[in-house]
């Protein structure tokens, strides 16, 4: 009895111990896995997120969202307000530290993924819908405290823009996901995040899943002059030197870096490629 009463202290101590040294980790163990898996994986059947490999920051802020009511959903925020901030911050260190799991394959017909693409590399801008890249970065695969959308499950970026949509979810800075999601049909929502899912989580992309200089369908509001589309740009010389351009304006530090400071490109200013009204 002796022995069995100090084999439970030794495994209290070495649990607290554990707590102590890697509280992110046991408090994960302990409280998140049965929804995100045992390795911040998610799961794509009921749609709970990935968390490994998200941004600390972001993870951080949307736990305090839940704390704070812009964000819904009673199982999170019941667990949430057990942990003190320390550990809640110590548990956004430890996804964040954790590798992406891959991406998954989605089925798509030709027309939905040419559509899904066009939204997300280029804007949807007769609603004036602003890309994906433009906040998520040039592959989706996040950028700054904005978080990764490649190979995130389909089922949770769905939910997550009809939340947007209903306003069931804080839009972030002057409300611009709430903006974007209300302009955008049932359909159009499940086709970008069917499309997001299969994107690489991590490494570079296909040359045919990168943006296009130009885009593939109209997209000038009413009362607008309608620049050029894709399928009409010049080849030769002149498609070359507008190539060129385009790879100054969208990415100047890398192709015109000794004439601007800093990493703003002209795109950052003057949006959608110049395209969008009186952007230019």
């Amino acid at each position: 009895m002796e022995k069995i009463k100090y084999l439970a202290f030794l495994f209290v101590v070495v649990s607290l111990s554990a707590r102590a040294d890697n509280s992110g980790q046991v408090i994960a163990t302990q409280t998140c896995v049965a929804c995100h898996g045992t390795s911040g994986e998610g799961n794509s059947i009921t749609g709970f997120p990935e968390l490994a490999g998200l941004p600390a920051a972001y993870l951080k802020t949307q736990m305090n969202g839940f704390l704070e009511g812009k964000r819904q959903f009673p199982p999170m925020l019941a667990i949430l307000k057990t942990l003190k901030p320390e550990e809640l911050e110590a548990v956004a260190a430890y996804y964040a530290g954790l590798p992406r799991t891959p991406s998954q394959a989605q089925k798509m017909s030709t027309t939905d993924k040419s559509l899904a693409q066009e939204i997300i590399f280029n804007g949807y801008w007769k609603k004036n819908v602003p890309s994906c890249i433009a906040c998520h970065g040039s592959q989706t695969q996040g950028h700054g405290e904005f978080p990764p959308l490649a190979g995130q499950n389909s089922k949770y970026l769905q939910t997550q823009l009809q939340n947007f949509k209903m306003k069931k979810r804080d839009g972030g800075p002057d409300q611009v996901m709430s903006h974007i999601a209300q302009q955008l049909s049932a359909h159009q929502i499940r086709v970008i995040s069917k499309y997001l899912s299969s994107l690489p989580s991590n490494g570079p992309f296909l040359a045919s899943e990168q943006k296009k200089i130009a885009p593939t369908i109209a997209d000038a509001q009413t009362g607008f002059f309608q620049p050029p589309l894709l399928k009409d740009l010049p080849s030769g010389e002149n498609g070359d030197s507008i190539q060129r351009g385009y790879l100054i304006f969208s990415q100047t530090p890398r192709y015109a870096g000794d004439f601007v400071g800093g990493h703003i490109s002209c795109v950052h200013c003057h949006i959608n490629l110049g395209r969008q009204p009186y952007s230019a």
